[in-house]
């Protein structure tokens, strides 16, 4: 009977153990996945200007915000007129660069976006933007939009970030 019970017990000390080392090869093949799913890139500041010499021409959908790549004068003609016709201003010059466009949704409060940063990573441009609003109600809702003009060497997939 003892001899039964001494079986028994190296028999389920062995499995224990056979067990206990499955599970460290499982915990180290998952920490393996995870340190594979993050990527470092190394991250360049973009430079970019606000063109504010632009009024928006088409209303864009009441669907969320609207990010939309220029890379035409066409293009952008068909999204954004000149703010003051009398004025002579510089156009983009599409040939050198592009732009970045936001159209939000409507709003009878005074509302912009600002550009906070516009990062390169390695194979895309990053943009982030917040909305701000202010409590001055105007008398008709308007379309807030942003015109940002970037270089044209910097032309990657893009990525917009809300704040």
């Amino acid at each position: 009977m003892k001899r039964k019970n001494f079986c028994w017990i190296v028999l389920l000390s062995f499995m224990l153990v056979q067990c206990m080392g499955e599970k460290k090869e499982v915990i180290k093949a998952n920490t393996v996945e995870q340190t594979d799913e993050i990527k470092l890139y190394k991250v360049t500041a973009v430079p970019f200007v606000v063109n504010d010499q632009y009024v928006l021409k088409t209303q864009g959908s009441n669907q969320g915000v609207q990010h939309v790549k220029i890379t035409s004068k066409a293009h952008f003609e068909r999204l954004f007129d000149q703010k003051d016709k009398n004025q002579v201003i510089e156009d983009v010059d599409f040939s050198k660069s592009f732009v970045l466009a936001l159209v939000g949704l409507p709003s009878k409060l005074e509302t912009s976006f600002s550009i906070n940063s516009l990062k390169e990573k390695d194979d895309f441009i990053e943009l982030t933007y917040c909305v701000e609003e202010e409590e001055h109600e105007l008398a008709q809702a308007v379309y807030p939009y942003a015109v940002v003009v970037v270089d044209k060497k910097f032309n990657k997939d893009i990525r917009f970030l809300i704040e």
